[in-house]
């Protein structure tokens, strides 16, 4: 017995050791602010490469491989490829020559950042271990805030053959906060609808480091840590991804279900494209609690795993259908959420309401060459035969999302424009506290994950118009121009609007509250029916490399946002200023600047 045993862990060994055969371009993800998915979405309308299924980030490989299908398209100018293989360069994981001496390679390692081994007769295998620093500046010179953020990453990351790839990192930080406001729950020297914690759990204050927050003016520390594992199957056709990053899952600039603002958190991604036309992604993870009460206190009402599922179809070049189904479930032993092939809209039928269910549907139409236009919404609940329904805040609990996206060429240069209108009604990404057979406690089961939506990064009762102009010139250099205006239904004083902020319950308009008072919790008419403030944003912003500047090992990136606020109430017809003091108007001047070493 022992024998056969033996031999079928050999034969199990000698399996591995043929399916992973060769070096490989790295299975890990491209973190999504990388300037090299602008150029693809402008190669894929202009159908310089094949169109890829909407659930980013993509692998390196994956990237790579688009860019050398842009590279041999015979449709693209010559100065356009030039820009790709810079890229591509960029992009390709490097190595330390080998013809260096000891000291020369110790030279190489402090100039870059990193070192490489490579080895492995049977399954040939690659490692680089390296690290970086990274130092950011917020300020608003309105009220002179200023946010810090000082970071020193490490990691060990490599690949095992052609299809398995890894990246164990972890990084550690000094963090000063300017948080006048903590109910706003962002320092004040961020840009409105912008800020975004980079560390994970909490904050230690540096004072007294047996002490946590989660938002602090004191000096802290903070840490994180974004692992992950990736699997590619059938040349790109399947790929497994175990991983701690950032997503955005659908057709928008920023997205409804899960969108690239969204904190990271663990998961177990899927993704499979059997034929062209046909894509299915899912996942299931972990989502984070916010430390706002205490360790104990915060975390024992938030414990949620997501999963979520997207099944796209597409028509050609013509024309695109995706279907979403998402559900934020308290943590169990749920076999059927986590199946990739089960829809969470139906099988919660099958175990019982006690979770918060999410259902999406996307449409588009593309004019090859020419522009993508997109239509999203993404439902919590929906009595669509009720009457009053677009007055009636318990009928319509969703958000919706429309834009273009338009090409705009120019003499080797990627450039994208882009229009977005989103929409986020009362009470959306909240849900009502529950109780469940699995806990004493009732359970919180927003659409949160540390703090911050998974979804869109506006609060309930809120829409944005978005105009975006974005450019890579260089592989070195990027540039954003974005334009917003948000409206947002107050979520403080004494004209609070219910449902316009997370901390909202939805059944709180069956509440005897709101039987005294069915105008305020029970009608709706968005910027008619209370205080609304007005956002007005312009900003500016740049990546760039100073590789380009005789290989300095350094980027930089500055930002400038302009901001004005005002506050208006619906009176005799028109738009005024809001009578009450406790809505002041407010400019804002925000810089930012990053300083990243390797």
């Amino acid at each position: 017995m022992k024998s056969l045993h033996l031999r079928k862990i050999i034969v199990i060994l000698l399996f591995i050791s043929v399916f992973f055969q060769g070096f490989a371009q790295q299975n890990i993800s491209v973190p999504l602010e990388d300037p090299v998915y602008t150029i693809l979405d402008f190669a894929m309308i202009r159908t310089y490469c094949e169109t890829m299924h909407n659930a980013r980030p993509y692998t390196v490989k994956t990237i790579l491989e688009l860019l050398n299908q842009i590279l041999d398209n015979d449709k693209v100018p010559i100065k356009e490829k030039k820009l790709v293989q810079d890229t591509i360069e960029r992009l390709q994981p490097k190595t330390v020559p080998a013809e260096l001496s000891g000291k020369q390679t110790a030279l190489y390692v402090l100039k870059n950042g990193f070192y490489v081994w490579e080895g492995g007769k049977r399954i040939p295998s690659r490692i680089r271990i390296g690290g970086s620093w990274e130092s950011d500046l917020h300020t608003n010179f309105n009220a002179p805030n200023i946010s810090s953020t000082h970071w020193l990453d490490l990691y060990i990351k490599g690949d095992i053959g052609n299809n398995f790839s890894y990246n164990v990192n972890g990084g550690g930080a000094i963090i000063k906060l300017d948080v006048q406001s903590k109910s706003e729950g962002k320092p004040d020297s961020y840009a409105p609808n912008t800020f975004t914690q980079n560390w994970d759990g909490f904050l230690y204050l540096l004072k007294q480091l047996a002490d946590y927050d989660g938002l602090t003016n004191d000096i802290s520390a903070g840490f994180r840590f974004l692992p992950e594992f990736g699997l590619r199957l059938w040349d790109g056709k399947a790929g497994i991804n175990f991983s701690r990053v950032r997503r955005d899952w659908g057709t928008g600039d920023g997205n409804l279900a899960l969108s690239k603002t969204a904190r990271p958190f663990t998961a177990l991604d899927i993704y499979i494209r059997p034929l062209p036309w046909i894509s299915l992604s899912a996942l299931t993870g972990s989502l984070e609690y916010f430390n706002s009460e205490g360790l104990k206190e915060s975390s024992k009402k938030f414990q949620n795993n997501l999963t979520s599922l997207m099944a796209e179809l597409f028509i050609s070049d013509i024309a695109y259908i995706g279907f979403t189904s998402s559900v934020v479930w308290t943590k169990r032993f749920e076999l059927g959420y986590m199946n990739p092939g089960m829809l969470p809209l139906f099988y919660q039928n099958n175990i019982g309401d006690f979770d918060n269910l999410y259902s999406g549907l996307a449409l588009g139409i593309n004019i090859p060459k020419y522009a993508k236009f997109y239509y999203n919404i993404y439902i919590d609940e929906l009595v669509p035969q009720a009457d009053n329904f677009f007055h009636d805040p318990r009928k319509g609990i969703l958000s919706w999302q429309t834009g273009a996206k338009v090409p705009v060429p120019m003499a080797g240069i990627f450039s994208l424009f882009t229009m977005q209108y989103t929409k986020v009604e009362r009470y959306m990404y909240t849900h009502p506290m529950l109780s469940t057979p699995w806990y004493s406690e009732k359970m919180d089961t927003n659409y949160l994950n540390h703090g911050e939506p998974l979804g869109y990064k506006l609060k309930p009762n809120s829409d944005e118009l978005k105009i975006a102009f974005r450019i890579v010139p260089f592989w070195y250099l990027n540039i954003d121009t974005i334009y917003t205006l948000v409206h947002h239904g107050v979520d403080y004083g004494s004209r609070k609007i219910p449902g316009s902020s997370y901390n909202a319950r939805y059944n709180e308009m069956w509440t005897t509250e709101a039987d005294a008072n069915p105008t305020l919790y029970r009608y709706k008419d968005f910027l008619k029916d209370g205080v609304y403030e007005w956002i007005h944003s312009a900003g500016v912003s740049a990546n760039f490399d100073m590789r380009a500047v005789k290989n300095i090992p350094i980027t930089l990136r500055l930002g400038y946002t302009l901001s004005y606020t005002h506050h208006t109430e619906f009176i005799n017809g028109g738009f005024k200023q809001a009578q009450s003091d406790e809505y002041k108007n407010r400019f804002g001047n925000y810089v930012s600047l990053s300083i990243k070493v390797y």
